[in-house]
């Protein structure tokens, strides 16, 4: 077969859009490609399920907190016989921080894992430490302002070191593995005489008065303790008083200096 032939089959297939031509002379449709691709689709649906699942089975089998959980523990960090400001760092690498209220830091750890980095065993005080500013390893604790306390210096003379109560544990060892283990917990980073009471952390009470919002959003949210009334507010402008106790006895009526007389 000649050239010239071969060309004019080559032009007649492109005319017909490269179709097989039927048994009446006419194409069929690229009906094979779109198989194919409804193939791939539906290939890419299945693992795209099959991996969520595995994710999901991957989550399930981390201990809490996982990934979707919000936790709470106040902490405070108590050094030579005083609590120090709580820290104002919001750095938020892996979902667990701290927010910074209207006058400074709320004094409550937030623990809400972004990934498993963060989730189950690796939801640890030295992950919030290190997005909080907070040096912290065994017998040396460094505060965002540069101060360093470590074990055998001394506070008021007498020969410190540093401990962790996590709510009815205390640590001296591996303290960036303490982990977190359950929501409205109570932790205090404690620097003071080894037989020293170590004291809960003072920010206990916002535990019952949270107010969880973005990390970007919470700058300006005031973190409030609700406290007990020390007594009765005074009565408005122009409204009477609220009554007290027992009502007053009715004044006497009868006029003065005289005496009653007896009937007859």
């Amino acid at each position: 077969m000649g050239k010239a032939s071969s060309g004019k089959k080559v032009a007649r297939a492109a005319a017909t859009g490269g179709g097989a031509r039927t048994s009446r002379g006419g194409t069929a449709g690229p009906w094979k490609w779109y198989v194919v691709i409804a193939l791939v689709a539906a290939l890419g649906v299945v693992l795209l399920i099959a991996s969520r699942s595995e994710r999901q089975e991957e989550i399930s089998a981390i201990g809490p907190p996982r990934p979707g959980d919000h936790w709470h523990v106040a902490y405070g960090i108590h050094v030579c016989g005083a609590f120090q400001p709580a820290l104002q760092e919001e750095r938020d690498p892996q979902g667990i921080h701290t927010h910074t209220a209207e006058g400074g830091g709320d004094g409550i750890i937030h623990i809400h894992p972004f990934t498993t980095q963060a989730s189950g065993e690796n939801a640890t005080l030295g992950k919030f430490a290190d997005a909080a500013g907070l040096g912290l390893e065994d017998g040396s604790l460094t505060l965002p302002d540069g101060d360093v306390y470590e074990d055998g210096e001394e506070c008021h003379g007498q020969e410190s070191v540093l401990r962790v109560k996590y709510d009815d544990e205390i640590f001296t060892e591996n303290l960036r593995d303490i982990n977190f283990t359950a929501d409205r917990g109570q932790l205090t980073i404690f620097f003071g005489p080894p037989d020293a009471e170590i004291p809960p952390p003072p920010s206990a009470p916002n535990l019952d008065n949270l107010s969880d919002v973005p990390p970007e959003e919470q700058q300006n949210a005031p973190i409030q303790i609700p406290s007990e009334p020390e007594g009765s507010p005074p009565p408005a402008e122009g409204e009477p008083p609220p009554p007290e106790g027992e009502p007053e006895p009715e004044e006497n009526t009868e006029p003065t200096g005289t005496e009653p007389t007896a009937a007859p």
